[in-house]
């Protein structure tokens, strides 16, 4: 995973048990960080946007696509 265990799978770099993520990255590189990146934007954005003072930005990277609630840590 791009950032740490519990990101959603659709950002994984690959399967290492079927590939060498040597091997993966140029793809991965092309196909999934450009949405990882906006993904992780999103999470900001709605961060900067609440009156929240910080952002636990494991849990909100995890729990972003899990639940309809502010992917944001609370104070």
């Amino acid at each position: 995973m791009p950032a740490s265990y519990g990101v959603p799978r659709r950002f994984a770099v690959c399967d290492t048990t079927a590939e060498r993520v040597g091997a993966a990255w140029p793809a991965f590189l092309a196909e999934r960080w450009p949405a990882f990146l906006d993904f992780g934007r999103g999470i900001l954005q709605r961060f900067l946007a609440s009156d929240r003072a910080v952002l636990n930005w494991h849990e909100a990277l995890v729990t972003a696509e899990r639940s309809d609630a502010e992917p944001v840590s609370s104070p």
